[in-house]
């Protein structure tokens, strides 16, 4: 009978196997080393630091392997602030500032990348639309799929796309704007509210198209007079504690409406109000702008929109529901999304848009 090497107890067995673990292990170490080395002296920079940080975590001890993790990173960080510069003269402002973040990660002491960043404020755009999908869905026919879509105009002329849950109607959507003014938050606007459809075709190629049932378009506004009132001394409150005042006398409740086109307005800022003077009613301006200057980052609510199709004219209505009652606003449920945690503070002020005359009423 044979007795293999791995049947037997000698003691030289867990020698053997603790010496096969410290070579395994260093062979693994002088590789992701030796690789990251190779990788430098190519100029492929990123790709060296990331060796560089396998080699270091395993092995702490590697002096030389943590000295050339922090030239790399160096490095790498400058190049990350190069492509953050193109993309940024292009005004592709999404990749400059991810580029931006990669470069202060990089190398947090990054003084040039820093002082880029406080040119930043990050925005939270969201709001709720109450529409019956379900009868929506079945007078739609051959849509392999559907999608309820909100398209908002933003200060920097492009425009964002949002989809609309079609369990809750919320949407959202984030921005980013560099070096802006305060002048410049009021004018997120909505564009338009639609469906955006897909369909197989006889020759099995996917067609795409959104119809609009309300269609604003590119609103640009006549002038924006005034100033808004901050005040950063002020210590840091939760939007959720500051929705109790945004409920409305039952008197207040608007009448449908079918909006035209070609709608002109202005805005006056008056300290803590955004006063909107419209050739039309108002409801495609959001209800209210919290505004956390020291965290770089604003929260602009739209409120929630109801939307109706007139059987008789095939128009759709749209009004901005109040609320009546705390379970008329959409942000309680909202609010428990964690990831979007950040922008639920407020500190330099709550701004709410109003209207000038009465039958502009929101």
């Amino acid at each position: 009978m044979q007795i293999s090497f791995f049947q037997t107890r000698s003691p030289y067995r867990t020698k053997f196997f603790f010496l096969l673990l410290v070579v395994s292990t260093s062979a693994s170490c002088s590789y992701h080393f030796r690789d990251a080395q190779e990788l430098e002296n190519k100029k492929r920079l990123e790709e060296a630091s990331i060796e560089y940080r396998l080699a270091f975590i395993e092995d702490s001890d590697n002096k030389e392997a943590e000295a050339a993790l922090k030239r790399t990173n160096i490095l790498v960080s400058e190049q990350n602030l190069n492509r953050y510069t193109d993309y940024l003269n292009k005004k592709e402002f999404k990749k400059a500032y991810r580029r931006l973040e990669t470069s202060i990660i990089q190398n947090p002491s990054f003084a040039k990348a820093q002082t880029e960043q406080a040119h930043w404020l990050k925005v939270l755009i969201s709001g709720k639309v109450k529409l019956e999908f379900d009868r929506l869905q079945a007078n739609i026919r051959l849509a392999s799929q559907m999608q309820l879509q909100i398209v908002i105009n933003t200060p920097s002329g492009k425009t964002l796309t949002a989809d609309i849950s079609n369990e809750t109607g919320i949407f959202f959507v984030e921005d980013l704007l560099y070096k802006y003014s305060l002048k410049e938050l009021p004018h997120y606007t909505i564009n338009a509210i639609g469906l955006r459809l897909k369909r197989v075709t006889p020759g099995q190629r996917t067609k795409e198209e959104f119809r609009k049932f309300v269609n604003f378009r590119g609103l640009i506004p006549d002038q924006t007079v005034g100033s808004l009132q901050t005040n950063s001394s002020a210590p840091t409150q939760t939007v959720l504690e500051h929705r109790s005042q945004l409920l409305a006398p039952r008197s207040s409740l608007p009448e449908p409406w079918f909006p035209s086109r070609l709608i002109r307005y202005s805005i006056a800022l008056k300290g803590s109000e955004i006063e909107v003077t419209s050739s039309e009613r108002t409801d495609f301006m959001p209800s209210t702008l919290y505004l956390n200057h020291e965290q770089q980052r604003a929260f602009v609510d739209f409120g929630v929109y109801q939307l109706a199709l007139d059987q008789d004219s095939r128009l759709w209505s749209l009004k901005k529901a109040p609320y009546l009652s705390k379970s008329d606003d959409y942000f309680y449920q909202f609010s428990q999304n964690l990831a979007l945690y950040p922008y639920f503070f407020y500190r330099d002020g709550v701004y709410q848009y109003t209207a000038k005359n009465n039958s502009l009423t929101n």
